[in-house]
């Protein structure tokens, strides 16, 4: 007899913000688009046979508490920028069990022509 589980992830990409967040000044000033993509895995396969959204994780809220998060303080780095986003993500939504963040800054100023620098973050609920 063959034994198949199923493995979901939940995965939201290019959500974009405008943040004031850099290590220069200026970009704190006037701001910097950025690119947030979350791969989310975690306790929800029971949504897939219950098509419940409470089996699952809202990822409308999701949205919602980046976007938190991006207006609650300045950083200077996207490192720090992440970090906030990720920890603020896991206490928000105990179903989280691995988090994995692509957070880009698009056409970061004084470097010439590069489309983003970017971070990826991935962590797991111990």
């Amino acid at each position: 007899m063959t034994t198949i589980e199923d493995e979901a992830r939940i995965l939201l990409t290019g959500i974009e913000i405008c943040g004031f967040h850099g290590h220069a000044a200026q970009e704190r000033k006037d701001g910097n688009d950025f690119r947030v993509d979350l791969k989310i895995e975690g306790r929800f396969r029971s949504a897939l046979k219950s098509d419940l959204l409470s089996d699952s994780i809202d990822y409308r809220q999701v949205v919602e508490t980046i976007h938190k998060v991006n207006k609650a303080q300045q950083y200077k780095l996207i490192e720090t920028f992440a970090d906030a986003i990720v920890n603020e993500l896991l206490e928000r939504f105990p179903k989280i069990t691995k988090l994995s963040l692509h957070l880009a800054k698009l056409s970061p100023p004084g470097i010439g022509a590069v489309s983003s620098a970017a971070i990826e973050l991935v962590r797991v609920r111990q």
